[in-house]
């Protein structure tokens, strides 16, 4: 789900077409850091996912999912 700056990992990792440059990540995080945000989002659905969906959800459901997501 989530995305990664352009550093050539994306090649191995078959992320291509899903990546932000270094450059927009940094203007991201510093827009954020300006509004005095701690933690930023760059997808409205990520967003949605971890602020509703995520912590009424049983903490070993959430895990199965993580492990699953980063085995991939």
């Amino acid at each position: 789900m989530s995305r990664s700056s352009k550093t050539g990992f994306q090649e191995r990792g078959d992320l291509k077409g899903k990546v932000k440059t270094a450059e927009q990540c940094a203007k991201l995080g510093y827009q954020g850091m300006e509004k005095g945000e701690l933690v930023i989002f760059n997808e409205s659905q990520l967003k949605f996912m971890l602020s509703w969906v995520i912590p009424f959800m049983p903490r070993k459901t959430v895990l199965k999912i993580s492990r699953q997501f980063m085995e991939k």
